[in-house]
């Protein structure tokens, strides 16, 4: 995984940015979390 920042999410500030980023290392080491949602695709109305 890079360590590079994303901006899709459209984070306000630096600390958006730090909680997604630990939020895809915890997705990674598949441990539990709530820092950020799981992008799984459109969502379904």
């Amino acid at each position: 995984m890079p360590a590079m920042p994303s901006f899709y999410h459209r984070p306000a500030d630096l600390n958006d940015l730090v909680l997604q980023f630990t939020g895809r290392v915890m997705d990674m080491l598949t441990l539990p979390h709530q820092l950020t949602r799981r992008w799984g695709g459109p969502e379904q109305l």
